[in-house]
């Protein structure tokens, strides 16, 4: 259950990130000043990056969690003795 709300909790996070380079973005375009095309450039940037390196992040943690449950499952396997040699 722990598991699930950590889940959420980063999942919100995430989305408040996301929606603060929108408006971060939306902010910029319509301020004119000298800074203001190279910050446009970076929040435009970063509002790609981001959800991109977020997905990246959970895939790998999926992938690395996947092998590492693989694994413990084989290893429990391997210990317990079959029930082959009763029959």
């Amino acid at each position: 259950m722990k598991k699930n709300r950590l889940k959420q909790i980063l999942a919100i996070i995430a989305l408040v990130v996301i929606a603060g380079l929108y408006i971060t973005t939306l902010v910029l375009a319509l301020i004119g000043s000298e800074k203001t095309k190279s910050l446009f450039m970076a929040s435009i940037i970063c509002t790609v990056a981001v959800p991109v390196f977020l997905y990246i992040v959970s895939w790998i943690y999926k992938l690395v969690k996947g092998e590492a449950d693989d694994a413990r499952k084989k290893a429990l396997s391997e210990e317990e003795p079959s029930d082959d040699h009763l029959s």
